[in-house]
């Protein structure tokens, strides 16, 4: 499968799961100048991918440096560790939807 049908499947895995799509490589997200705001759902929706992802991906990390690369358990993460939050989830998607498209076929 090449790169362009990965990221084309994992928007869509995105959106199925009702989050604003991510796009890791963009300096500027294309969707920031149409959604303004994220509502309720949409947040609980990506906490809930985020505690996934950062289970699979971060679990060797030690609890300081996962609080200074990432944020506090119920603190608001800053604009970086927010960045940083969004990329791994983006990956945890990636990986998701490339395992289902390696096992599909």
């Amino acid at each position: 499968m090449d790169q362009r049908t990965l990221d084309g499947l994992v928007v869509l895995e995105y959106l199925r799961l009702g989050l604003v799509p991510f796009f890791p490589n963009k300096k500027t997200q294309p969707l920031n100048e149409v959604i303004h705001k994220e509502d309720r759902n949409t947040k609980r929706k990506f906490r809930k991918q985020w505690r996934k992802a950062s289970k699979k991906y971060c679990s060797h990390i030690p609890k300081k440096n996962f609080n200074n690369l990432y944020g506090a358990k119920n603190a608001n993460p800053s604009p970086i560790q927010m960045k940083n939050r969004k990329w791994i989830v983006w990956r945890y998607i990636r990986d998701k939807v490339a395992y289902d498209q390696r096992r599909s076929k």
